[in-house]
């Protein structure tokens, strides 16, 4: 069913690198929850039962295995929605402990690049998962994940076992393309241009 993206849950995930604060924002299926202070439980694509806070910190663990020691996942919030449209409200935050990424090797600019993952749901919506100011080799363009970064990232988005959701509320079920440029934005904000 149409959406407006964030509806009828999503968790926020905050964390910084050495030049700012940024977050990334998952949207997931429906929570069922006792309210504030209780992350829940939602019904994952394979019709099993998925605690919401350790779905959100299985994520976090593969996006810290994908980034480099100078971006550090700080915390996460989980927002449910209760109509279309409406502001999400908070119902769950934790911090994270050891949230310096752990991936080697990385090289090149970091400052202002975008990492953008994209990918397709089961009823063509769109879904994408942004990562901020990680190097990236000298790599600028659109690829198919060339050098398997993300992998972890990308097989726990798409999981049947899991309950992400894209921006139709969908289940994510196909990754297409990494994509990979220096975000307008953040050069403004960083006095780059």
């Amino acid at each position: 069913m149409p959406t407006d993206g964030t509806f009828p849950a999503y968790t926020r995930i905050e964390y910084h690198s050495p030049y700012g604060n940024h977050s990334a924002t998952l949207a997931m299926r429906a929570i069922t929850t006792t309210g504030l202070g209780d992350a829940g439980s939602a019904t994952a694509w394979d019709t099993t039962t998925v605690d919401v806070a350790d779905m959100v910190e299985a994520m976090i663990d593969d996006l810290i295995a994908s980034v480099p020691s100078s971006l550090v996942y700080d915390r996460f919030t989980i927002y449910v929605v209760p109509e279309i449209g409406e502001s999400g409200q908070p119902i769950f935050t934790q911090a994270i402990t050891s949230g310096a990424g752990t991936e080697t090797g990385l090289t090149g600019q970091e400052k202002a690049v975008q990492v953008t993952l994209s990918f397709r749901t089961d009823d063509f919506g769109l879904a994408r998962i942004v990562v901020l100011d990680r190097p990236v080799n000298g790599n600028f363009g659109n690829f198919v994940d060339p050098t398997g970064d993300f992998a972890g990232v990308i097989s726990n988005f798409t999981s049947d076992a899991n309950a992400w959701a894209g921006w139709d509320n969908a289940q994510p079920v196909f990754y297409t393309n990494t994509s990979i440029c220096l975000n307008k934005r953040l050069r403004r904000k960083y006095g780059m241009i």
